[in-house]
């Protein structure tokens, strides 16, 4: 459903004609915590080919999907502590700085790698801060209203 809405919808959206915000990193965020990781990784790489498949992005967003899954674990941990270790944590019923700092954490990843491949060039360094920045920003805030409205809703 994230990969559809999306592809029809978000990719549509350009803020200041050049940012588009990437809800489907939701995907890293919603993906239940007690899975076995090896799964989780499989399962992203996929995602995000799929996601290549109808964006015509080239692996790009692949292997940012891959690296952000592999990460995931440090962030959630850095994040929630010792409740991730026993596996006690509910992202959905989370503290709100909680889910914030993990969701940008997880951006914050997914972005740099995904402008790095993107840019491909120290020249650009300058290119791929200010797009991770700015649409890191413009993302969390579209992805964070929209947890909201899945959390409301209880999907």
């Amino acid at each position: 459903m994230l990969i559809f809405v999306q592809v029809v919808v978000f990719n549509e959206i350009d803020f200041l004609g050049a940012y588009d915000p990437l809800i489907a990193i939701l995907f890293l965020l919603l993906y239940p915590v007690n899975s076995d990781q090896f799964s989780f990784l499989i399962v992203s790489f996929f995602f995000g080919l799929s996601l290549d498949l109808f964006l015509m992005s080239g692996g790009v967003q692949a292997c940012s999907f891959l690296v952000a899954a592999f990460t995931r674990p440090t962030i959630l941990r850095f994040t929630f502590g010792v409740s991730y270790d026993y596996h006690d944590i509910n992202i959905r019923e989370s503290s709100v700085p909680q889910q914030l700092n993990a969701l940008g954490l997880l951006v914050l990843c997914h972005h740099t790698i995904m402008y790095s491949l993107i840019a491909f060039s120290w020249s650009r360094f300058l290119w791929i801060i200010e797009r991770t920045l700015v649409n890191g920003i413009f993302t969390i805030v579209i992805c964070f209203m929209l947890f909201y409205l899945i959390k409301k809703n209880g999907k």
